[in-house]
């Protein structure tokens, strides 16, 4: 069984995965935040820090590309076999308007014919291994089943499916029942995201996969509850005080690496605020905890604030 960390621009980047790593389990690969080149220039420094070798010591990752151009798709994978990768993923899951109006992401599911003609450029001199992370469509969840059978045409290492369709973004719910439908038409292993914010979701998902998923990316519920991965696991931590204990020192750990990657004060600020807008709905009340952070801009201001939604909080009870 293999357990994935999601990526998020601007949150699981690799301050956040070695912060995590030091003080939380049951996550054996992380994903990075997707990265894009244009054109063959170089990749930018924003992206090219998270995937630095000595950056990533301490969890397997795997690089995310978000591209539709074949040579552009070529140059991010050079570079990454240069830095000693030897697998990347492909973006086709970006729910995001300002992406997906550019036929990228989840935006090129509508398009088979666009997918097999770039996987057919890319197949013969690809310079490392490629999975794929989709949805099931963009304006429809049946497109998936014409990129199945384009998907088993080439050597995919896996394929990572998110089941919602680009448009709905997050609302509503994973469709897990077509999921559980197409999973076995795939050729490829096939990875499950969406939708598990308790060890409970998992249990039943994973009940009502017949357990013949063995690979699981947790997104948004590990951004609201870092131990959700241990819980899964079966090692509950159900002491509020112990719970309070290990994320202080993940967060301090967290913001310190953050500070020390950016001369703008703010912007490490800002990248904790991120992570806070999913942390704080551990809490019972997440208005009241963001609020003591939300109008931070220094280091002191936002320990400060920290340090008081620790105090006055109170943590939503785990379910198992």
């Amino acid at each position: 069984m293999k357990f994935y960390l999601g990526p998020f621009q601007g949150i699981t980047e690799a301050a956040y995965r070695n912060a995590f790593t030091s003080h939380f389990e049951g996550i054996d690969i992380a994903m990075c935040p997707f990265i894009t080149n244009v054109h063959g220039r170089k990749i930018k420094s924003v992206h090219s820090y998270d995937l630095w070798p000595e950056n990533n010591q301490k969890m397997d990752t795997i690089p995310q590309m978000l591209s539709k151009d074949p040579e552009e798709m070529f140059s991010i994978a050079n570079t990454c076999k240069d830095l000693g990768y030897k697998e990347i993923n492909w973006n086709l899951g970006c729910p995001f308007p300002k992406v997906a109006n550019k036929q990228r992401g989840s935006g090129l599911l509508s398009f088979p014919e666009k997918i097999e003609e770039i996987l057919l450029s890319l197949q013969d001199n690809f310079p490392i291994k490629m999975s794929i992370k989709c949805r099931l469509g963009y304006t429809n969840p049946l497109e998936i089943q014409k990129l199945i059978p384009i998907f088993n045409s080439f050597k995919l290492s896996e394929v990572i499916i998110h089941p919602r369709i680009g448009k709905q973004l997050y609302k509503g719910t994973a469709d897990i029942q077509k999921f559980k439908e197409l999973f076995p038409k795939l050729t490829a292993p096939v990875v499950y995201n969406g939708d598990i914010y308790t060890a409970k979701d998992w249990n039943e998902k994973n009940k009502l996969f017949e357990g013949k998923i063995d690979r699981w990316m947790l997104g948004r519920g590990l951004l609201i509850n870092p131990f959700l991965a241990e819980e899964i696991h079966g090692k509950y931590t159900i002491n509020p005080e112990e719970r309070k204990t290990r994320l202080q020192g993940f967060l301090y750990d967290l913001l310190s690496l953050q500070l020390e990657r950016f001369s703008n004060e703010n912007n490490a600020i800002n990248r904790m605020k991120e992570l806070w807008s999913y942390l704080s709905k551990s809490f019972e009340n997440p208005t009241e905890a963001f609020r003591y952070i939300r109008k931070a801009k220094t280091t002191a201001e936002y320990r400060q604030g920290e340090n008081q939604i620790f105090r006055n909080c109170n943590f939503v009870e785990t379910q198992k």
